[in-house]
């Protein structure tokens, strides 16, 4: 049994690497039996929804038509990240797509989200944080940075991100959880309990999980 996981794909982010994203739904589809998006799949407050499956962006019809290819050959489901607002409600309009939604999903002790909810700053500001991406997303975007910005000039993860981690490993822990596996963050990452799928703007890794071992891949 292969579950593949991928996260923080950002559709519709300028800076989302398509080519690499389509590449691995081709790699999915030949050899995944479940696959499943831990979130931020879309970029809901960079790009509207309304232009999300009309737009002419280069290759963003491509990745669209192979994540329906997908879902249509591998069960496919997506856990909406905070980047995906109102994915849930919106995207019953496109059931033709044949993907699954799930706010988050357990198997044979196995936690798979998106994991802003470990994200401290993100819990404690998810009122104002949704409010601000939906009604106001350009100053979001101006003002605020994602985790995987917060970095040290080593290049070493900030704080927030090692704290963010070390909640969703307790949450495995105090849970009795095999793994939590997750993305938000953009580091690609098994450490313990955790696994962390990464991103497709930078590291394009995802993970395989075969019977229940976990491999971090890159593309």
């Amino acid at each position: 049994m292969k579950i593949y996981c991928a996260s923080d794909m950002h559709i519709g982010y300028e800076c989302t690497n398509y080519p690499k994203i389509e590449e691995f739904f081709n790699i999915a589809r030949e050899d995944a039996d479940e696959l499943i998006l831990c979130g931020d799949i879309f970029d809901l407050w960079r790009y509207p929804y309304d232009k999300i499956l009309n737009t002419v962006k280069p290759h963003f019809k491509d990745v669209m038509s192979d994540l329906k290819q997908t879902a249509a050959e591998v069960h496919t489901t997506i856990i909406p990240g905070n980047h995906d607002y109102n994915l849930m409600k919106l995207w019953k309009n496109y059931r033709e797509y044949n993907v699954s939604m799930a706010e988050s999903i357990e198997k044979e002790g196995i936690y798979f989200c998106h994991g802003w909810n470990f994200d401290l700053i993100q819990r404690l500001g998810s009122f104002s944080y949704g409010w601000l991406v939906l009604k106001f997303p350009y100053i979001y975007q101006r003002f605020f940075k994602k985790p995987s910005q917060l970095l040290s000039r080593n290049d070493e993860p900030h704080p927030l991100i090692i704290a963010t981690h070390k909640e969703a490993n307790q949450y495995a822990l105090t849970h009795n959880l095999d793994y939590v596996v997750m993305g938000h963050t953009h580091v690609p990452v098994i450490l313990d309990k955790l696994i962390n799928c990464g991103d497709f703007i930078d590291s394009t890794s995802y993970v395989i999980l075969k019977d229940g071992v976990p491999e971090l891949k890159y593309i």
